[in-house]
C-alpha cells in the first residue's frame, strides 16, 4: 500500500522565503506535557528559543525515572520540517540527547494541537538491553 500527496509544481506557487528568525514564529515554543498521566516515559518537555542552535530552538525534557523525574537539560532542536512548502511554521522536529550509557532520538510533529513525539533508545553500554522506541501525544500546558 503506498500513499502520496499531491504538492503543486515550484513554478505553480514560489515557496515561502527561508529566515534566519524562525524560531519567532515557531508554533512549537512553549510548555508540552503528556495526555497519558500514567506514562513511564517522558512526562513533558519544553520547546524555547536558542540563538545558539542551528534552528534557533531548544528543547528541555523532563522524564520519569526510578529516583522521580529528572530534568535531561537543554539541547538543540537540530532540524525543523515544513508539511507546506508555502509557509513557514515549523510543523516537525528533530533533537538528540548524548547520555553516556543511551542515545536518545527525537522525533516530534504537530496534529491537531499535539505534538506526537517519538523517543528512539539505543543503548551504548555492554548491558545486553534492548534498544526501544516509545510514541506519546503532548498537548500545550499553557
Amino acid at each position: 500500500m503506498s500513499y502520496s500527496r499531491y504538492l503543486p509544481r515550484s513554478t505553480d506557487i514560489p515557496p515561502a522565503k527561508p529566515t534566519t528568525e524562525i524560531a519567532k514564529i515557531s508554533s512549537l515554543i512553549g510548555r508540552w506535557t503528556n495526555t497519558n498521566v500514567n506514562s513511564q516515559g517522558i512526562s513533558h518537555f519544553e520547546i524555547k528559543q536558542d540563538s545558539t542552535s542551528p534552528t534557533g530552538l531548544a528543547i528541555r525534557v523532563f522524564a520519569h525515572t526510578d529516583d522521580g523525574l529528572k530534568n535531561w537539560g537543554d539541547t538543540a532542536i537540530s532540524t525543523v520540517f515544513e508539511d507546506d512548502i508555502h509557509q513557514l511554521d515549523d510543523d516537525a522536529f528533530m533533537a538528540e540527547y548524548q547520555f553516556d550509557f543511551l542515545t536518545v532520538r527525537l522525533q516530534g510533529y504537530t496534529n491537531l494541537g499535539l505534538i506526537i513525539m517519538t523517543a528512539l533508545n539505543t543503548f551504548k553500554d555492554d548491558s545486553g538491553r534492548m534498544n526501544y522506541f516509545a510514541r506519546e501525544f503532548y498537548r500545550r500546558q499553557d
